[in-house]
């Protein structure tokens, strides 16, 4: 199997493009999943992503309740490794709070990439742009971008 060089966290952000496909940069996330599927990506999640991705599709207005629960099982049935809630990854995640005024959610995910050496990979540009460039996260833009080039 073939893998990038560190595994990548996933927020819940790239989860709501497999579901809803009419997002931005949906096909790029879907082409993460299919990497990860075929053996050339390692994808992880904190088990926190689950119930953002459920809120997120619940306040679209778009699934029944039975539907978010079959998105979550599709999530699941790919078997990508789920980090539990971690007790040193929250302090790090209040500091981060304190220091970039982002969200706990946010900042647990950032803080977690950080204590288990990950790369984040989001499509919120808004709290990429509060992180700035030290950060371990990189938009799902930029990648795709970055994988592109070092396929060739």
């Amino acid at each position: 199997m073939t893998t990038h060089a560190l595994p990548l966290l996933l927020d819940s952000s790239v989860l709501v493009k497999w579901q809803y496909r009419l997002e931005q940069d949906a096909a790029i996330a879907l082409e993460l999943r299919a990497r990860h599927l075929r053996g050339e990506l390692e994808l992880q999640l904190a088990d926190v992503s689950f119930y953002e991705f459920a809120n997120a599709l619940f306040y679209l207005r778009l699934y029944t309740t039975e539907e978010i629960i079959q998105s979550v099982h599709t999530v699941l049935a790919m078997e990508l490794r789920v980090y539990q809630f971690d007790l040193f990854a929250l302090r790090a995640a209040l500091e981060l709070c304190a220091h970039k005024g982002i969200a706990i959610y946010d900042a647990y995910l950032v803080a977690l990439a950080q204590r288990e050496n990950l790369v984040l990979v989001t499509a919120d540009e808004k709290l990429l742009r509060k992180l700035g460039r030290n950060a371990p996260a990189v938009s799902l833009r930029e990648f795709k971008r970055l994988t592109d080039s070092t396929d060739e």
